[in-house]
């Protein structure tokens, strides 16, 4: 699979913030059979950025570099490149439309990542039944920095038909407007969420 390097940039700048916790490889890489995906996770938060494609080199794989690499990765990558990723023996290795080749020691990607697929299980299974119908919203990510500074620990209270959320924290309290995703209808959104990551919710899936 061909992919630009804009495609491969833009999924890795998506998931690096939330690693940060150095029990936990900074960036985990898996090629399946049909895409992509860059996972990072510092047990907080959980990041997947999933570029869709059938790769060009034998598949699966799956392994993990640090920071440091990361970021040479980060600006080898150059614009409207096409690139191809592989693993040989422990090292990524990037081919680029260029010409070129960049490989880095990586190691293999530890439980917490490998496993990702089985956090978003526990994470659905939680939810319940899945099939019943759910209000969701959209948060503009733009303004999410702006509650960093508030409070180390926000509690947020929905509202309902698009209200506002309610940002409650110590001497302190804000709102921000939700975007309603559907017109204040409930949705399947749960379902789709597991159709569209192919994420099995019977509780047999992690026995």
């Amino acid at each position: 699979m061909s992919i630009t390097a804009t495609a491969l940039y833009k999924a890795i700048t998506a998931v690096v913030p939330h690693a940060g916790n150095a029990r936990y490889p900074y960036l985990s890489i898996e090629q399946t059979s049909d895409a992509l995906h860059l996972i990072a996770t510092d047990t907080y938060t959980l990041a997947v950025a999933r570029i869709p494609g059938a790769p060009a080199r034998p598949a699966p794989w799956h392994l993990a570099i640090d920071r440091t690499d990361t970021n040479s990765l980060l600006t080898w990558l150059k614009g409207r490149e096409l690139v191809d990723l592989d693993e040989t023996d422990g090292l990524l290795n990037i081919h680029s439309s260029r010409g070129s080749t960049l490989s880095l020691q990586a190691g293999p990607a530890s439980e917490p990542h490998c496993r990702w697929r089985s956090v978003l299980t526990l994470a659905l299974q939680a939810h319940g039944d899945i099939s019943s119908p759910r209000e969701t919203l959209f948060l503009r990510s733009s303004l999410l920095a702006r509650w960093d500074s508030a409070d180390p620990k926000l509690e947020w209270i929905p509202g309902p038909n698009g209200a506002p959320l309610i940002a409650r924290g110590k001497n302190f309290i804000g709102l921000q407007m939700p975007m309603p995703a559907s017109g204040g209808n409930p949705t399947q959104a749960v379902t789709e969420v597991a159709r569209e990551w192919d994420i099995e919710t019977q509780p047999s899936a992690l026995s």
